[in-house]
């Protein structure tokens, strides 16, 4: 059974400074006058959320530019601050890396809101231990066991056991994970869950032990810039980071490293109707599967008001699963299979626009 949404939303002062980039971007965006065709188009729209896709999502935005001179705004706040700014009306849409329940969206919105799947990446397990160079193996019982706090330093029998070739020094293991809502958080304690060592606090504060950091960027470089440091992020920011990440042993117990080839494998166990309901791509059963697997989602109000702005949208989003996947590979997302593209593509197309129906009087 799928669990809820349930991530906490960023510190009320975030959410503020949020709010003040979004009014500027709108500002700007109708205040500055045309003062010739190269001038930053007036159209535009905005939305914020998960951390996980970024790097593919700026790309986009000056991909998109390009093709429809049309400006897309993304803020890279997480996914719960996401859904929380488009309950508000505050954003066009919202980018989360959880599928919401069919009751989470039934509430946004006039009429409530459809989700629909951008990409997939790996969830990479980022380390930082001096004096090792290559990629460790770790399985799931020994990461459930350090992000639990159980196992505290890289030379415990659970890791140099897996690993015999390698010499680790005894060093304390530095936890670092997401310090706010985030479906990226949601995936990997997915994975780690049903383990002997996975002993969360309660489904709202995940992390027993640890640093926290906002977003995959601060993960990624808490992780840079300390010594013993472990952390999870999508596979750019580790690539970005110039981190190394571990090999994750498989459903069948074989060591496999974030690919998109072993992305790709894992998207293959999943059919179109399953998709909404699982956290995550998480220990499958397929070999040469990468066994942590993020979905990415746009969420998008089934009615928008005004008439251009809701073309606008649903422009943008066929493009995004149609042309725009041709930007993924770049970055190690992996686009969603063909059969999955045509299904959202033609929700896609059922947004409608005008104002919101009067409900029937009592």
């Amino acid at each position: 059974m799928r669990r809820p949404f349930s991530e906490r939303v960023v510190t009320p002062v975030r959410a503020v400074l949020v709010l003040l980039v979004l009014l500027v971007l709108g500002l700007a965006a109708c205040g500055r006058p045309d003062r010739s065709q190269s001038a930053e188009p007036r159209q535009a729209l905005t939305g914020a959320g998960a951390t996980f896709p970024y790097p593919l999502y700026s790309r986009w935005t000056s991909s998109y530019l390009q093709q429809a001179d049309v400006r897309i705004n993304y803020l890279s706040v997480g996914s719960a601050e996401g859904i929380r700014l488009l309950t508000a009306g505050t954003i066009d849409f919202a980018g989360s890396d959880l599928p919401l329940s069919p009751r989470a969206l039934d509430s946004l919105g006039c009429g409530g809101a459809i989700q629909v799947p951008t990409v997939a990446g790996a969830v990479a397990i980022a380390y930082h231990i001096p004096g090792v160079d290559t990629l460790i193996t770790l399985d799931r019982e020994s990461l459930a066991g350090i992000f639990s706090g159980r196992i505290v330093r890289w030379d415990a029998p659970e890791i140099t056991r897996q690993n015999p070739t390698f010499t680790f020094p005894p060093l304390r293991i530095r936890v670092v994970h997401r310090s706010s809502g985030s479906g990226t958080s949601a995936a990997f304690a997915a994975y780690l869950r049903g383990t002997r060592s996975w002993h969360p606090r309660s489904d709202d504060e995940i992390w027993p032990v640890g640093i926290a950091e906002e977003g995959n960027e601060g993960v990624a470089a808490r992780v840079r810039q300390t010594r013993g440091a472990i952390g999870y992020m999508e596979i750019a920011y580790a690539r970005q980071n110039l981190l190394r990440t571990a090999r994750i042993a498989d459903a069948g117990g074989h060591p496999v490293a974030p690919s998109v080839a072993g992305v790709r494998k894992a998207l293959e166990s999943v059919p179109v109707t399953h998709l909404e309901q699982a956290e995550a791509v998480v220990n499958s059963r397929v070999p040469g599967a990468y066994p942590i697997v993020a979905i990415s989602w746009f969420v998008v109000p089934k009615r928008i008001a005004e008439p251009a702005r809701r073309d606008r949208a649903v422009a943008f989003l066929h493009w995004a699963l149609t042309d725009g996947t041709g930007d993924a590979g770049a970055l190690e997302y992996v686009p969603l299979p063909r059969e999955t593209i045509t299904h959202y593509d033609s929700l896609v197309g059922t947004i409608a626009s005008g104002a919101c129906p009067k409900a029937p009087s009592p």
